[in-house]
């Protein structure tokens, strides 16, 4: 009987270790995104206590939040994605090599010069906070885990998606179209239009190792523009696809954005490139914070998110963009 006992304690214990058993996620459910209280419920929620102040919120609605954030943000489903710990997290990068050399036989092998260099993704802090109606709250036919990570992940998805596009770098992501990232690949004569020409000379300024898994990226209202270019031959240089996928523009996909920039002087209103050298790290499960008082009085209650994120262009010669003229 006893070790009966300490085999249930010691099983109980594992359970208390991990933010992605069951027991931790059916406690947050309750403690967290209820309002239940109890012993069990804040024994089993301090292992997921961090410093933000709330609770890191179960590995089950952490992939609820993340699969909305890919549908929602256009950058991350063509991006590489990896998952941190720890505030810096270095990428190694291969700046440049000596080419390989035939040999003849018995030829001794000459040592290639190559040059590592590296990028940091850190850790910058998003988060907003919103009011449901504690109504909705005690509503036992409403999943409010779905509810909340649905709410919380479109708003982040706009946010993240602006960063990873124009980003500076200070306390968020650095763009691609942040100085020192994309390249310039062409230079627009004018201010408000872009020339066949100059689509064709995007397409060829990107080293043809990027070119096979290159993406246009675009604002809708560029997109309208260039549908109408043709070639030499009178034929148009747009593809209309079918069956959901992208169109096409000289054969790649091309992806639009709300936070690309509208053709205007000096922007830098299309890019071409291959968009998994931008990598996008994740540090550890967002967390959630419950504010009961905060909003009684309006007969609502308040969940604030944060999540920790970095976003960066490990090989800028791997992304080229369109220059407006001044």
């Amino acid at each position: 009987m006893r070790n009966y006992q300490k085999n249930a304690t010691m099983n109980h214990s594992a359970e208390l270790e991990s933010i992605g058993s069951a027991y931790y996620e059916r406690q947050f459910n309750s403690g967290v995104i209820g309002k239940m209280r109890g012993n069990a419920i804040i024994e089993c929620l301090a292992v997921g206590k961090n410093g933000t102040g709330g609770y890191l919120v179960p590995d089950s609605m952490e992939k609820k939040i993340v699969h909305a954030l890919t549908e929602n943000n256009v950058i991350r489903r063509l991006a590489t994605v990896i998952h941190t710990e720890g505030s810096d997290h270095r990428i190694p990068v291969l700046t440049s090599v000596t080419e390989a050399q035939w040999l003849t036989e018995n030829e001794p092998m000459q040592m290639a010069e190559a040059t590592f260099g590296s990028r940091a993704l850190n850790a910058h802090r998003l988060g907003m906070m919103i009011q449901v109606s504690s109504e909705l709250v005690k509503d036992a036919g409403v999943d409010m885990s779905t509810f909340l990570s649905e709410a919380f992940a479109e708003q982040f998805a706009s946010a993240e998606e602006n960063a990873f596009l124009n980003g500076n770098g200070m306390n968020m992501p650095k763009g691609l179209l942040a100085s020192g990232s994309a390249e310039t690949g062409v230079d627009a004569q004018a201010a408000d239009a872009i020339t066949t020409e100059e689509i064709i000379s995007l397409y060829y300024s990107l080293n043809e190792k990027y070119r096979q898994n290159a993406v246009f990226m675009m604002h809708e209202d560029t997109a309208k523009a260039l549908r109408l270019l043709k070639d030499e031959n009178g034929h148009y240089l747009w593809r209309e696809a079918l069956g959901g996928d992208p169109d096409r523009l000289l054969g790649r996909p091309v992806y639009t954005s709300r936070f690309m920039p509208k053709m205007a002087a000096g922007v830098k209103p299309v890019l071409f490139g291959d968009l998994s050298k931008y990598w996008i790290g994740d540090r550890g499960n967002r967390s959630l914070t419950r504010y009961d008082e905060l909003f009684a009085d309006q007969g609502q209650t308040g969940y604030r998110m944060i999540e920790f994120v970095d976003g960066k262009l490990i090989l800028p010669e791997a992304v080229k963009v369109i220059q407006m003229a001044e």
